[in-house]
Parts: C-alpha cells; structure tokens; sequence
C-alpha cells in the first residue's frame, strides 16, 4: 500500500515533481510521521542546538542557610579531627589565645586606670615627664634618670602656672622624699621635706596676715581659707614623717625627731581650739582633722 502525499501550495511545480519521484521510490516505514520527516525537504537544514543556560547561582555574600549550616559542621569535624590528632597541643593552645587575649585586656585596664587615670590632674606637658619618672622608680629603677624626670615636671608645673600649694604638687615632692628614702638617702629625704615644710608653714602664714591675694571660690567670693586648712593638715602629715626619718638607724637624731612629732601634734591642737574659739565650721573654712585621723597620723 502506498501513501499519496500532496505538495504544499508555497512550493513550486519542480519542486512538487520531486518530491513525488522521491516518495515512490523510497521505501517508506509503518509511522507516517518518521516517513514524512525523512523525506522532509527542509531535512537538509541543520537541527538548531539548545541553549545551555547556566542556573542563576545568588552572590557569594548570600550564603544560603544550609550551606552555612555545613560550613559550620565542617569546621566542627575538622576541629575534632584535629584534637584526636594532637590531643595536648589544641588544649594548650587554646589556653594560650585565652591567655594571651586576658593579658592584652588586662593592660589595657592599667594603662588607662593607672598610667592615663592618675596623672589627670596635670598638663599633659607636666604628665608625660611625670610619667617617664614613675617608670624610672617602679619598673625600671634609676633614681637619677627618675629625680631627673621629676625636676623638669616641677620646671614645667611652674611655667605653666600650676598652684604649687596644690594636692598634685605637693605629691609629686613628697613622692621624690620617697624615692630619697628607698634609696638610701635619708639625709636628702630630710633635706626636702624640710623645705617642704618650712614652705607650707609660710603660706599659711601670709594667708593669716592677708599677705597672699585671695581667690575666685565655688561661692563667688575671694577666699584662701580652705586652702590654708588643706596646707596646713599636710604639714602635720609631713612634720610625723621626718620624726620617723630622724629616728631611724642611719640618722638617729632624735632630738629633732621629737621636736617635730611635738610640733605635728601642737599644731592640730591649737587649730581644734581656733576654731572652738572662733566658732569656725567646716562649711567656712574646710573640714579639719578629726581626733581619729590625727591618731592615725601618729601612729
């Protein structure tokens, strides 16, 4: 049985004529439509290739959650392989990153609590001499590069125009007394705090008679009071310190020794009965030293 095909209509009249020659004499299988496709006359034409496209992947900061997931598992396996494989040397090291990172917290803390903190009272020009001393008295023990820190702070304190009947100035030349002392030179310690004392004694004198000029205070007025009852409370402090300087072996002077442990105690006596006297408060002219604090001095 043979199968009858006719030509489109778009094809032309040779074109028709061969496609029927080519039809009968091609032997045709049982499906009509594979026979119709291989006598196709666009058959010759080459079969268009489909288009690979590539599945659109997201960026690598968009990680999706399962593959986090996994990343997080792998690091785990890998951590345990590698603790089964050096059981002592993961601990250790771990305990030295731990170790390491504390240390680094911790001299932070020192550095800005101690080193930056209790140098704030001064101009930093005053601080970093300041603390080029503290270093040269307790890291690294030098007391002449130290004395020599301390002696251009000083320089500079008074060139910049710091009181040098403040707590901060008066620290710093008690803390050289210090050094004086720790260092054997006891003589020198005593030469200083003399001074010392013998310059707090005369400010208060000339705050006394009106000598010193007054200035501005928290309340708007011109006052020198509180000042003088904080100078003179550090004269008692220093007057015990060189009785126990004189006192000691390599000195024995103790002849001075007592003449100042009397004047420590005189003097916060007859400030008690001044101002008793007087009917001074702490609100006037600052708070004195109570009987508990003068017997902590003297002990």
């Amino acid at each position: 049985m043979q199968y009858v095909f006719f030509a489109p209509n778009t094809l032309s009249q040779t074109s028709s004529r061969h496609f029927l020659r080519r039809l009968t004499s091609t032997h045709l299988p049982k499906n009509p439509r594979s026979a119709f496709h291989h006598i196709s006359p666009f058959s010759n034409y080459p079969t268009p290739r489909p288009i690979n496209r590539q599945p659109f992947r997201p960026p690598s900061c968009a990680i999706p959650l399962s593959r986090r997931h996994a990343s997080t598992n792998t690091f785990r396996h890998n951590l345990r392989r590698l603790h089964n494989a050096y059981p002592f040397l993961v601990p250790l090291a771990f305990t030295c990153i731990v170790l390491s990172a504390s240390g680094l917290i911790y001299v932070n803390y020192v550095y800005q609590s101690y080193i930056i903190g209790e140098f704030k009272a001064y101009p930093e020009p005053v601080a970093m001499k300041l603390r080029r001393a503290v270093y040269y008295t307790l890291y690294d023990l030098k007391p002449e590069r130290a004395l020599e820190y301390y002696s251009q702070a000083l320089q500079l304190s008074r060139e910049l125009g710091m009181d040098q009947f403040g707590d901060p100035i008066l620290g710093v030349k008690i803390q050289i007394a210090k050094l004086l002392q720790d260092t054997r030179q006891t003589r020198g310690a005593t030469e200083l705090l003399e001074q010392v004392l013998e310059d707090c004694l005369e400010f208060v004198r000339r705050v006394d008679t009106g000598e010193l000029p007054g200035k501005e205070d928290s309340d708007g007025g011109k006052s020198r009071r509180a000042d003088r009852t904080r100078v003179l409370g550090k004269t008692v402090g220093i007057g015990v310190r060189l009785g126990e300087l004189y006192a000691k072996d390599d000195m024995q002077e103790f002849e001075n020794a007592e003449e100042k442990l009397v004047g420590a105690v005189t003097t916060v006596m007859r400030e008690k009965q001044r101002r008793e006297a007087e009917g001074v408060t702490d609100a006037d002219e600052g708070a004195w030293m109570s009987d508990d604090e003068l017997g902590g001095a003297l002990e």
